[in-house]
C-alpha cells in the first residue's frame, strides 16, 4: 500500500510539473527543466564521489569558512605589467576587430543605425565642419532649431578626445564607425584591467573584457542611435577598477585614473549614467570602509583627492552645466518610476538569455487609460544579454563550494557582495515601478529627471558580468591548483586526482563556448543606407539660393546630416531637451519665436500633403521629386521670418494668450509686427556680424535668429552693448542717431572658459602629480 501511495504521489508531480512546463513560455519552461532535472542530476553524479554526507556536510562548511576570509590588501608585485599581459590585450584587440567588423562599411552612404543617431552625433559633424571652415572648433551650433550651445551642451561630447577626434577627422558618418570600434576596444581593456585589479588569472581577465565589450546594453544602444549613452558604458570598468586601486593601493595612478575616468563619463555626452555609477562607487567604498584595516587617513585623503580631481577635469564642462541647469526645458519628471515598464520575472533573467524577443515580447503591462500610449518597448532599453543562462547554471548550482580556497586564489568577498546587491538594486529601478523607487521619485530632489529607467539595465548587467567572472575564475583556479598540486585532501573526497583536470577543461570549453554566444550576438541592424533623395532635395535647395540663411521643417531625427553639410538649419527636432533662455526684455513675457510655423517644409509622405496645403504651403515647383512626391519643398511666405530684422520698439503689438505654447499664436503676433529685413549679415557659426542703419526719431531694435543663450556678447561699433531678448532671440537697442552701424553678436561664455582653466591646470597638475615632482621640492626643504 505504501509502494502505491509513492507510485500515487510520483504520477501527480509529474502531471503537475508537466502541466506547469506547457503553460509557461518556453524561456521559462527551460530553465525550470534545467533546474528540476539537469541540476539534480549532476548533484547526484557529484555526490557519488563521497564517500558519506557528514564529510560532504564538513567539507562544505570548512571552505565556506575559508570563503568568507577578510580580503588583503593588493599586493603591489602583483600589479606589475608583463610581456604575458601584452599577448592579453593584443588577443583582445583582436576579438574587439572581429565583433565590431559589421561596422567596417565606410562607404559615405551608409551610417550607423539608428532612429536618433544623426541628431547626437550631429555635435561632431558641426565641430568637423567648424573646423575645416575656421581652423578652430566653434562654440555655437547654429543649425538645429534657433541655434544651441555645441562644446557645452548637454548632448556634446566635443572635451571626450575618445568619442570626438574620429569625428572631428573623419565627419559624424564615418567617425561614429571608427568611434565605436575605439569605445569597443576601450570598454574590452576597461574589462580586462578591472580582473587585473581584482587579482583574476588569465581566463578570468579575459572573459571579464570578453562580456564588458560584447554586453547586450551597450551594441543594442550603439544600433539603437543612442550614441552617448553606450559611450558612458565604456567607464564602468574603469571607475570600479580605479576605485579599488586608490583602496586597496598606495600607487598615485590609481587617484589620476578614477578621476579622469569619471569625467570622461561625465564628458561622453549624456549624464545619465553618472548617477548609477555613482551610487555603485559609494557602495563599494562604504562596504571596504566598514573593515578597519581600510579606515585610515591616508585612504580618506585619496578618496577626497578622486573627487576633486574628478571635478577638476570634468570643469570644462560641469561649471556650464551648474550655470545653465535651470534652463533646461521640455524634460518632464518621470510619472511614478516608470511604473508601467515590465513585468519583474523576466528582468532578472534578461541578462542571460540572449533572444531578442524575450528582451521586448510581452513585456509591458498596462492598463486601460494607458493602453494607447506605449505599444511596444525598444529593444536598446531591455536587451542585457551577458552570458548565457545554461552557463551560470553550470558554474553555480551543479557543483557547490567543496574544496578549500587557495592561498593563491584572490578573496573578493566584498565585490560579491557589491555585484549580488547592485544587481539586484539596479534590476528593482530598470522594472519601473517598484514601491522603493516610486517613493524615491516622488521624495527626493532630481531623481524624476532619470527617466526611461530601464537604462539602468546596463549598470546591472555590467555587475552580473562581474560575478560571473568571479565565479568562473575561482572554479578554474580551484579545479588548475588542485590538479597541479595533488593535494591529499582532495584524494579524501574524489576518487581520481585527474578528475581536476577533466572538469578544468570542461569547464574553460563551457566558458569559451559562453563567451562566443555573447559576442556572436554583437549585431542589430549595424548600418542604415543614407536617404539619396533627401540629400539631392537639400542640395537643390542650398544651390538654388546660395547665399540665404536656410531654415527647413523636417520630420524626425534621421536626416541631420545631410542638413549640416548644406548649411541648412533643421527648425523642428521633437526631443526632450530644450535649450532655454532668460525672461523676454522686449515684448510679452511669453512670447517664443521657437514655437511657430517657418517658411519652407520638407515632404516626406502623402499623409502630410492635405495639411500642408491647408496651412497655406504651396510647393516650390523647381524643387526635385521624393520617392513619390512630385516636388519635396513646399512655400508659405507669411511665415518666413528673415534671419536679422529691426522693428520699432515704441510700436510693438500686445502680447497675445500665450498660456500654451502655440505655434498659430506665435505667427500671428509676428504678422502683426512691422519689421524690416536686413540684407548685410555675416553668419560664421559663433560670430555673426550685421551692418544696420538705426533711426533718428524712434528706437529700432535688431533681431537675429540665433536663441538668446547665456554667453551672447553684443559689440555695437567696438563697444559693448547690453543684450535684449525679444522672444527669446538676440536683441540690441540701436542708438537713435539715423547713422550706419555694425553690430557683432559672438557667443563666448565666459564660465566655459573658467572651466576650461581649471581643466588645463587639473590636467597639469596630475602630470608633475604622477611623476613625483613634489619630491624635488621636499628634497629642497
Amino acid at each position: 500500500m505504501t509502494s502505491f501511495f509513492k507510485y500515487l504521489t510520483f504520477g501527480l508531480v509529474t502531471l503537475i510539473v508537466a502541466f506547469v512546463f506547457l503553460n509557461l513560455p518556453r524561456q521559462f519552461a527551460t530553465i525550470a527543466f534545467t533546474l528540476f532535472v539537469i541540476y539534480p542530476f549532476l548533484t547526484i553524479v557529484i555526490f557519488l564521489f563521497f564517500s558519506n554526507f557528514t564529510r560532504l556536510i564538513t567539507a562544505i562548511v570548512r571552505t565556506s569558512r575559508t570563503y568568507l576570509a577578510e580580503i588583503p590588501i593588493i599586493k603591489q608585485e602583483t600589479l606589475t605589467f608583463n610581456k604575458h599581459h601584452l599577448i592579453e590585450i593584443i588577443a583582445l584587440l583582436m576579438i574587439v576587430l572581429f565583433v565590431t567588423r559589421h561596422h567596417f562599411n565606410f562607404d559615405p552612404a551608409m551610417r550607423v543605425d539608428g532612429h536618433e543617431i544623426e541628431w547626437l552625433t550631429g555635435y561632431g559633424q558641426v565641430a568637423h565642419q567648424g573646423l575645416q571652415d575656421l581652423g578652430r572648433i566653434p562654440r555655437w551650433n547654429p543649425y538645429y532649431r534657433q541655434g544651441e550651445p555645441l562644446v557645452d551642451s548637454a548632448f556634446s561630447y566635443i572635451f571626450n578626445p575618445f568619442s570626438s577626434i574620429p569625428h572631428l577627422l573623419f565627419g559624424s558618418t564615418q567617425g561614429s564607425k571608427i568611434g565605436i570600434v575605439i569605445n569597443g576596444a576601450l570598454a574590452c581593456l576597461g574589462g580586462w584591467f578591472l580582473g587585473w585589479i581584482l587579482g583574476l588569472s588569465r581566463v578570468g581577465r579575459m572573459a571579464l573584457a570578453v562580456m564588458i565589450l560584447s554586453k547586450g546594453n551597450m551594441h543594442t544602444n550603439y544600433d539603437g542611435g543612442y550614441f552617448q549613452l553606450a559611450l558612458q558604458q565604456v567607464y564602468f570598468p574603469w571607475v570600479i577598477a580605479g576605485v579599488l586601486g586608490v583602496l586597496r593601493t598606495t600607487k598615485r595612478w590609481a587617484i589620476i585614473l578614477t578621476a579622469l575616468s569619471m569625467a570622461l563619463m561625465f564628458l561622453a555626452g549624456n549624464i545619465w549614467h553618472v548617477l548609477p555609477t555613482g551610487i555603485s562607487v559609494i557602495l563599494v567604498i562604504a562596504l571596504h570602509l566598514s573593515y578597519r584595516k581600510f579606515r585610515n587617513k591616508a585612504v580618506y585623503a585619496r578618496l577626497l583627492s578622486v573627487g576633486i580631481l574628478a571635478a577638476g577635469f570634468g570643469a570644462v564642462l560641469l561649471l556650464s552645466t551648474i550655470a545653465t541647469f535651470n534652463l533646461i526645458e521640455g524634460h518632464p519628471d518621470e510619472v511614478r518610476a516608470g511604473w508601467e515598464v515590465v513585468e519583474p520575472f523576466r528582468t532578472y533573467l534578461l541578462p542571460f538569455v540572449g533572444d531578442y524577443e524575450f528582451a521586448t515580447d510581452e513585456l509591458l503591462h498596462t492598463t486601460p487609460a494607458r493602453s494607447n500610449i506605449i505599444d511596444t518597448p525598444d529593444i536598446h532599453f531591455y536587451y542585457s544579454y551577458v552570458i548565457p543562462w545554461w552557463f551560470v547554471i553550470l558554474i553555480f548550482l551543479p557543483i557547490p563550494l567543496i574544496w578549500k580556497r587557495h592561498e593563491q586564489i584572490p578573496n573578493n568577498r566584498l565585490i560579491w557582495w557589491a555585484g549580488v546587491s547592485l544587481y539586484i538594486f539596479f534590476t528593482l529601478w530598470g522594472m519601473g515601478g517598484t514601491p522603493l523607487f516610486v517613493w524615491l521619485y516622488e521624495h527626493v530632489p532630481f531623481i524624476a529627471q532619470w527617466r526611461f529607467v530601464p537604462r539602468v539595465l546596463g549598470m546591472a548587467s555590467f555587475w552580473v558580468a562581474v560575478v560571473i567572472a568571479l565565479r568562473t575564475d575561482t572554479l578554474l583556479q580551484s579545479l588548475f591548483l588542485r590538479w597541479r598540486h595533488n593535494l591529499p585532501e582532495v584524494r579524501a573526497y574524489l576518487t581520481k586526482p585527474s578528475l581536476h583536470l577533466i572538469l578544468f577543461v570542461i569547464y574553460l570549453g563551457a566558458t569559451i563556448t559562453a563567451l562566443w554566444a555573447v559576442c556572436s550576438r554583437w549585431r542589430i541592424d549595424a548600418l542604415e543606407h543614407m536617404e539619396p533623395g533627401f540629400g539631392q532635395c537639400l542640395e537643390w535647395m542650398r544651390e538654388s539660393k546660395p547665399d540665404a540663411y536656410h531654415v527647413l521643417w523636417v520630420h524626425g531625427y534621421d536626416r541631420v546630416t545631410h542638413m549640416i553639410e548644406n548649411e541648412i538649419r533643421l527648425y523642428n527636432i521633437e526631443a526632450d531637451y530644450l535649450p532655454g533662455t532668460a525672461p523676454n526684455t522686449i515684448g510679452g513675457a511669453r512670447l517664443d519665436a521657437r514655437q511657430r510655423l517657418i517658411g519652407h517644409r520638407f515632404i516626406h509622405s502623402l499623409e502630410d500633403i492635405t495639411w500642408i496645403l491647408d496651412e497655406g504651403y504651396r510647393p516650390l515647383k523647381a524643387s526635385p521629386n521624393f520617392f513619390r512626391i512630385e516636388h519635396c519643398i513646399y512655400k508659405n511666405n507669411d511665415y518666413d521670418l528673415p534671419y536679422a530684422f529691426t522693428f520699432n520698439h515704441t510700436n510693438l503689438p500686445p502680447e497675445p494668450d500665450m498660456r500654451l505654447r502655440n505655434p498659430d499664436v506665435t505667427n500671428d503676433y509676428l504678422g502683426m509686427l512691422t519689421y524690416q529685413p536686413v540684407a548685410e549679415v555675416v553668419r560664421n557659426y559663433d560670430l555673426v556680424g550685421v551692418r544696420v542703419q538705426s533711426a533718428e526719431n524712434y528706437e529700432k531694435v535688431l533681431v537675429i535668429q540665433e536663441l538668446a543663450y547665456p554667453g551672447w556678447e553684443i559689440w555695437l561699433d567696438g563697444e559693448r552693448y547690453p543684450n535684449e531678448i525679444f522672444a527669446k532671440l538676440n536683441a540690441v537697442k540701436l542708438p537713435m542717431d539715423g547713422a550706419m552701424h555694425e553690430v557683432v553678436f559672438i557667443y563666448r561664455p565666459p564660465v566655459l572658459y573658467i572651466g576650461g582653466i581649471i581643466t588645463i591646470l587639473t590636467s597639469l597638475f596630475s602630470i608633475f602629480y604622477l611623476l613625483k615632482a613634489d619630491r624635488f621640492i621636499i628634497s629642497r626643504r
